[in-house]
């Protein structure tokens, strides 16, 4: 440690010196060893080389070699030595910049140990590395470099000085960035006209005279963010989509005044401006007839109706088995239904037509299908229609409403419809 001391007192007085920045460095290195609590080992000397990367201007990163030539056993294994090898991965950082002449670092690492000749317990392994050092600057790619370190034996604990001085010579230039050139004043800038005051000069406004407030896009126009041709600031319907017809105020065009814009209106010559979202009359009951048209606005679902929206008819949906004309559970609540019409429109009366499918001869089907008739009309009355509205007609297999080529085809023929004969109007 005295060695050392001397060596680095030795260069004191640091200036600056005008350095480049490098990206790797490799040093030789040569100096001696000196174990301090393994008895039998003595002092040795060192040989051994460094090559470094800089991460920065601060840290760098290197792998090293050093052989011990020559370590004696002391008196405890008179007339004996050994080699080491040595081989290290050490993390530096440095604490002053490039520039300064002096700069001083401190090192730690791992490496590993090779003994030519184990003897004492002495044994081969792993090795930890803490020191410091400094590098003086003596040309713009070559330092001086002095160091000390401490290896440790992670086997044993034991501890060896190595203190070492060599020639750190760096290779790999990094250019600098050039400096940024100096501000340039900027000069008054010239007043520019702009007759409307809005941001866009005269000699580039394409709609000079823009009212006060209006903002307006790159040519001085006032913006039409939907593209519609009205101009925001007028616009009353903004976001009209792509290519509709407006009017003067920015809105979709409804020629038919029935509150739905044409580009949405599916009945685009409504005689009325009660329609429904798509413009179209509405119809209440939903029986194809507008309520403007419809005289009988309240028709239930599923009955046939006239011009005039009133019922004429109704496919009851009363099936029956085959050869027979016994109405099932299922089929009540279409009886149930036109009974219920019937209550309502008291001076209505209905025609209950019967049918059967092609099976069977066509006198046999006659009588069947008058059967299925009178079954329904028994129903009616059982539901408190009177005798004298209801009439009955047999068809047979006349006017299939489906194929009789399949079984569900004839299964829809053995039916009973009612043919309403409608209150007055």
């Amino acid at each position: 440690m005295k060695k050392i001391g001397a060596l680095l007192l030795s260069v004191a007085a640091a200036g600056t010196l005008a350095a480049s920045e490098y990206k790797y460095s490799i040093t030789p290195m040569f100096g001696g060893v000196e174990p301090l609590n393994k008895e039998f080992l003595d002092n040795g000397t060192s040989l051994g080389a460094r090559v470094g990367y800089n991460l920065d201007e601060s840290q760098t990163l290197e792998l090293g070699y050093d052989f011990m030539d020559s370590i004696d056993y002391k008196a405890l294994i008179p007339g004996r030595d050994t080699d080491s090898h040595q081989f290290s991965a050490n993390y530096l950082y440095h604490f002053l910049e490039p520039e300064n002449r002096i700069r001083p670092y401190l090192l730690a690492g791992v490496g590993v140990q090779d003994f030519t000749n184990n003897l004492a317990g002495l044994r081969d392994g792993l090795i930890g590395n803490l020191g410091l050092g400094l590098k003086i600057g003596l040309l713009d790619a070559l330092d001086l470099r002095l160091e000390a370190r401490d290896f440790i034996r992670y086997d044993d604990g034991g501890h060896t000085l190595a203190y070492t001085a060599g020639l750190a010579y760096s290779f790999g230039e990094v250019e600098k960035a050039a400096p940024a050139p100096a501000p340039v004043k900027a000069e008054a800038p010239q007043k520019i006209a702009d007759s409307d005051n809005d941001g866009v000069a005269d000699r580039d406004d394409k709609c000079p005279g823009t009212p006060k407030g209006v903002e307006v896009d790159l040519n001085g126009c006032p913006l039409d963010t939907d593209g519609d041709g009205v101009a925001d600031y007028k616009d009353e319907c903004r976001g009209t989509p792509d290519g509709v017809k407006v009017d003067a105020k920015g809105c979709p065009i409804d020629s038919d005044n029935d509150g739905v814009a044409d580009f949405m209106d599916r009945c685009p010559n409504s005689k009325t401006t009660k329609v429904d979202e798509h413009g179209c009359a509405l119809d209440s009951d939903r029986d194809g007839v507008a309520d403007y048209l419809d005289k009988c606005p309240t028709t239930p679902e599923g009955f046939k109706v006239d011009s005039q929206g009133c019922a004429v008819g109704f496919t009851m949906h009363v099936n029956f088995a085959t050869n027979s004309a016994r109405i099932e559970s299922k089929d009540t609540p279409y009886i149930d239904k036109l009974a219920a019409f019937m209550k309502e429109h008291p001076q209505t009366k209905v025609r209950l037509e019967g049918y059967t499918d092609s099976d069977g001869s066509a006198a046999y089907n006659l009588k069947l299908s008058a059967k299925r008739a009178e079954a329904v009309k028994k129903e009616l009355i059982a539901r408190g229609i009177a005798a004298s509205r209801i009439t009955t007609k047999a068809y047979g297999e006349e006017n299939p409403i489906a194929s009789n080529a399949t079984p569900e085809g004839k299964a829809q023929n053995r039916r009973v419809e009612a043919v309403l004969i409608p209150t007055e109007r």
